[in-house]
């Protein structure tokens, strides 16, 4: 899978946990109408080929990992949420990005 920017998701999902692990996405699916989101530990985890990053909805609570070891990620991400779970959101990262959570600045 490559190409999820036609993806579909169901509003009423809960967890995309390790969905699209180790894929080679490099469109991501449009997330910001699920707002009853609250799991994406891992979900882009290995996605190699991703650039970009889809928004993320703020009824996130887990975000372990989400994009642990893309290496070509650049630019800025968005995450407004409030997670509660959270730790290597961007190890393995080579390239410079800019991390924003929700009042909160990691760089």
């Amino acid at each position: 899978l490559t190409d999820a920017s036609g993806l579909v998701i169901p509003k009423s999902i809960k967890s995309l946990h390790g969905t699209f692990s180790n894929s080679g996405l490099v469109n991501v699916p449009n997330l910001s109408n699920l707002t009853n989101l609250t799991d994406m530990t891992q979900t882009f985890s290995g996605c190699k080929k991703l650039t970009t990053v889809p928004t993320i909805p703020s009824s996130v609570t887990r975000t372990y990992r989400i994009f642990y070891n893309c290496y070509a990620l650049t630019g800025t991400v968005v995450m407004n949420c409030n997670s509660t779970y959270s730790g290597q959101e961007f190890k393995g990262c080579y390239k410079t990005y800019w991390w924003i959570f929700k009042n909160e600045y990691l760089y």
